[in-house]
């Protein structure tokens, strides 16, 4: 068998050519060839063009044959990130720094993940490790630029984008963080020609693509071009539903799963639901707060200002009922074994439960616990069933406001948000989710207040006292301040710059700016707007 083309192909990836290079690899492994480096060739390539799962498997092909290598690792990170396996993409960059802990890409791509996860404190710490180790990154300042927009440090943002910009004048991510401090500072003068520049790049990742086309978006948002917004925030989201599409279109989608739960809840005898499950174990905490409602609608402010009281600890949207509403909701078990549930099955899942709380957050002792997860109102007969004395915020905003906010900001994709990446679908499954919780709150004994993002807007420390009194604990002036304490908690949603500016209505009714692109939304959200009071124009 003739040698594998090593030295080509290793030329080729120096001068960039990754799909000559790729092309050649390919033909290589088809002829029986299986030098790490063929498959390190041809997953780039996969990896640059948006293929992660294939690429991924190209990487681990080349792992099992050259384990000692720390690039490789990391190149199985980044496909990890790419995929939204972020726990997966740190275990893979602490193999990578196990074999050499001076490796900057992978404290970079660790820093990477952890910020996905919400880890804002460990993403941090890593960007500067890398930065450190390789002061030419022109990433690292890049994701310490990014992190600063999210702390709502428009100053801090701009001078480290422009430290990286001047490293590498095309970065995307400093550039994106250049665009984002630059609109909030009220002005746009050339950010969409820096951004028209960025999208010329034919080789651009479709998520850099996406969140250009958004930005793009957001600078004729801020120019009163309302049309032009539309179609960049539209040509933002096609291209993530490109991306995504083999990945959440097949199986059962986040509608269809909402529509199954609804119908099975419907078949169940409602009498089941009102008996209360003892239990016979003692959660560490001393009180329990689930913030729900639906995405965009204000549970990551609610959770920030609860997470000001001195009594409480907020989650930060993070999994910790996944055995339960894996089992009940989507696995084998289903609703109506959870409705007939026994206490030691019961206690079981709770101690779980309690196990991932600890973990994600060990000072829970003595705490009032804060579970915000937005879509946790899908999972209502599980709270119902395993922490019936829980009090339930549940989160209220115009539908239309809502609808069209998660169309135009970029949300993490799952099978859930996918759905919103579609203004007419996402209306759909936004009123699928309405539709289920109250059904749900019609049958369960539930503890709940319904709080409107536009109340605390207009007349916030009358509504938190409100708040304050259903959870049972007095009101702390602390909870003025939620928005400064804010800047120095991680919090993993789109919504923390906005939160790092305190209460304002800059939110309140900006659908109408855009009601004739909503057009198609009004009959589907209409019951809802009627149903919640909120005035049809």
């Amino acid at each position: 068998m003739a040698e594998p083309p090593v030295a080509r192909i290793l030329a080729l990836l120096q001068a960039d050519d990754l799909a000559t290079a790729a092309k050649l690899a390919g033909d290589a492994i088809a002829a029986g060839d299986s030098h790490p480096l063929l498959f390190d060739a041809r997953g780039n390539w996969r990896m640059r063009t948006g293929q992660y799962e294939t690429a991924l498997a190209d990487f681990e092909h080349a792992v099992a044959r050259a384990p000692g290598n720390p690039a490789l690792h990391d190149s199985i990170a980044r496909c990890l990130i790419a995929l939204d396996r972020l726990p997966e993409a740190i275990a893979a960059c602490d193999r990578a720094l196990a074999i050499e802990p001076r490796f900057a890409p992978a404290h970079f791509d660790k820093g990477s993940a952890a910020e996905g996860l919400g880890d804002l404190v460990l993403a941090e710490r890593c960007y500067l490790q890398a930065e450190t180790l390789d002061p030419a990154i022109a990433g690292a300042p890049a994701r310490l630029a990014a992190l600063a927009t999210r702390r709502g440090d428009w100053a801090e943002a701009k001078a480290l984008a422009e430290t990286s910009l001047a490293r590498e004048p095309g970065n995307d991510i400093a550039t994106f963080a250049y665009v984002t401090a630059s609109i909030a500072g009220g002005a746009t003068d050339g950010l969409a020609e820096r951004l028209r520049r960025v999208l010329s790049n034919a080789a651009l990742p479709p998520q850099n693509r996406a969140t250009a086309l958004n930005l793009l978006g957001d600078v004729f948002d801020r120019e009163d071009r309302i049309a032009q917004a539309f179609d960049a925030y539209a040509s933002a989201n096609a291209t993530l539903r490109d991306v995504y599409a083999p990945r959440f279109a097949a199986g059962e989608t986040g509608l269809a799963r909402v529509l199954r739960l609804k119908d099975a809840f419907a078949r169940i005898d409602p009498a089941s639901w009102q008996t209360a499950v003892p239990s016979n174990m003692e959660a560490p905490a001393t009180g329990h707060v689930f913030v729900l409602g639906f995405y965009r609608t204000g549970t990551t402010l609610l959770g920030q200002i609860l997470a000001a009281h001195p009594a409480m600890v907020t989650l930060e949207e993070k999994p910790v009922l996944i055995d339960a509403a894996g089992d009940f909701l989507d696995g084998r078990l289903g609703l109506g074994a959870l409705a007939t549930i026994g206490q030691a099955h019961a206690d079981r899942y709770r101690a779980l439960y309690w196990k991932r709380v600890r973990k994600a957050e060990p000072g829970i002792d003595g705490k009032i616990v804060v579970d915000k997860l937005p879509l946790n109102s899908i999972a209502l007969p599980v709270i119902s069933k395993l922490f019936p004395r829980a009090k339930i915020v549940f989160a209220l905003r115009d539908p239309r406001d809502v609808v069209f906010s998660c169309f135009r900001r970029l949300l993490n994709v799952n099978r859930d948000t996918y759905e919103m990446l579609d203004l007419e679908t996402g209306a759909t499954f936004y009123a699928a989710v309405m539709a289920l919780a109250a059904s749900y709150r019609a049958t369960l004994p539930l503890s709940l207040l319904e709080v409107r993002n536009e109340a605390l807007a207009s007349d916030f420390e009358p509504r938190v006292r409100a708040i304050c009194a259903f959870l049972g604990v007095g009101w702390e002036a602390s909870m003025l301040r939620f928005a400064e304490q804010s800047r120095t908690r991680p919090i993993a949603t789109p919504s923390s710059a906005q939160v790092a500016r305190g209460i304002n209505a800059d939110g309140v009714g900006q659908w109408r700016r855009y009601s004739s692109e909503l057009s198609a939304t009004v009959p589907i959200l209409a019951h809802w707007v009627d149903r919640f009071g909120y005035p049809a124009k």
